[in-house]
């Protein structure tokens, strides 16, 4: 699985604690290559306002989306970290219900739905692979093309000569 290109990762190095070493076999599992040490936070949606205010949405390795009520590329990566090892150590995931701040910035759903977790994780959605169909498509008209010639020269052989007049028709009464 590739995740999208401008994904956070935090890397923790040999200092890290059960609860992040947790996270990052789950990752692994569900089929992250990221490096031994690394753990992925979550690909960054953009900016989007919300209650008179800037936020980032942040897109979760499982699917979820979060908002965080901050606009600092700085902050984003850190606070990501934070609220997966939160929900990690709290052995539930948050809801909408749940008051959440880190570092004093606050973080919600910014939309009810977002909570949930998909059945597919985006991320590990595969994509549609035309190249068949294209080929069909080319192979149809191909034949198409070879017929409409071969009938071209087969009219051609077997047709009146262009110079010659059409036979008057006798219609009898």
């Amino acid at each position: 699985m590739v995740p999208p290109e401008g994904t956070l990762a935090w890397g923790f190095g040999d200092d890290a604690d059960a609860v992040a070493q947790r996270i990052m076999t789950e990752q692994q599992r569900a089929g992250f290559n990221s490096p031994a040490g690394m753990m992925v936070v979550g690909a960054p949606l953009g900016t989007v306002r919300h209650n008179d205010a800037e936020w980032t949405k942040l897109q979760l390795p499982d699917g979820r989306e979060i908002g965080i009520a901050s606009t600092d590329s700085k902050k984003i990566g850190p606070i990501g970290r934070d609220y997966l090892l939160a929900e990690a150590k709290m052995g539930r995931v948050f809801t909408d219900k749940d008051t959440i701040n880190f570092d004093g910035v606050g973080v919600a759903y910014l939309n009810d739905f977002d909570q949930f977790i998909p059945d597919t994780p985006p991320w590990q959605r595969k994509q549609r692979d035309w190249a068949i169909a294209l080929s069909a498509l080319c192979a149809g008209f191909g034949v198409y093309i070879v017929m409409r010639a071969l009938g071209w020269i087969i009219n051609g052989f077997t047709g009146r000569p262009m110079n010659e007049e059409p036979k008057p028709r006798i219609v009898k009464p």
